[in-house]
C-alpha cells in the first residue's frame, strides 16, 4: 500500500500519480473504481491524495497501481492476490462478475485464464478507430469490439 498524489489524467489510458519526491506511478481507467462512471478520472481528481495497491510493473519498471476499493481493502485483497483461494474468492466477487465487472478476476487470473467466450464484461472505451473500439475491461486487458458489432441500427453513428 501507497498513499499517493493525483498529478495528470493521461486521456484514454489512466492517470499519473506521485507517490514519493521523484516517483511515480500509473493508474488505468479500469482500476480507479469498482463503480462504473462516465468520468471515472474526476473521482481521483476530487480526492487529490488517497490510498493505493501497487499491482504490477511496466517494462520500463514503472509502479502500476490500484484504488479499487476491493483492492485497497485489506480483507478482499487477501482473495483476490493470487495466493488466495479460488473458491472463497468466486464467492466474495460473484455478484461483481454477475453484473459483468470482471476486473478482479482478471487481476486474479490473468486475462488468458479469467475471460472465456460468451462473459459478459464492462470497460472504459480508450480507443476508436477503424478497425473497432477498443475497451478496457480490466488490468492490462483491452478488447476490440467490431464496428459492426457496436449497434445493430443500419444508421448508426460509431463515432459519436
Amino acid at each position: 500500500m501507497v498513499t499517493a498524489r493525483y498529478v495528470k489524467h493521461i486521456k484514454g489510458r489512466g492517470v499519473t500519480v506521485q507517490i514519493h519526491e521523484g516517483v511515480f506511478g500509473f493508474i488505468e481507467a479500469c482500476e480507479i473504481t469498482d463503480e462504473i462512471s462516465g468520468n471515472v478520472v474526476k473521482n481521483l481528481a476530487d480526492r487529490s491524495i488517497f490510498a493505493a495497491r501497487v499491482i504490477d510493473l511496466d517494462k520500463n519498471g514503472k509502479l502500476q497501481l490500484c484504488t479499487r476499493e476491493s483492492v485497497v481493502d485489506q480483507q478482499t485483497w487477501k482473495e483476490i492476490r493470487p495466493e488466495g483461494t479460488s473458491i472463497r474468492f468466486q464467492e466474495q466477487d460473484a455478484l461483481l462478475q454477475a453484473r459483468g465487472n470482471q476486473k478482479n478476476k482478471i487481476l486474479k487470473y490473468g486475462a488468458g485464464i479469467a475471460l472465456q467466450q460468451g462473459d459478459l464484461a464492462i470497460g472504459y472505451i480508450v480507443n476508436i478507430g477503424k478497425a473497432g473500439c477498443f475497451i478496457q475491461i480490466g488490468h492490462n486487458c483491452v478488447v476490440r469490439a467490431g464496428l459492426n458489432e457496436l449497434s445493430d441500427q443500419s444508421n448508426f453513428d460509431f463515432q459519436t
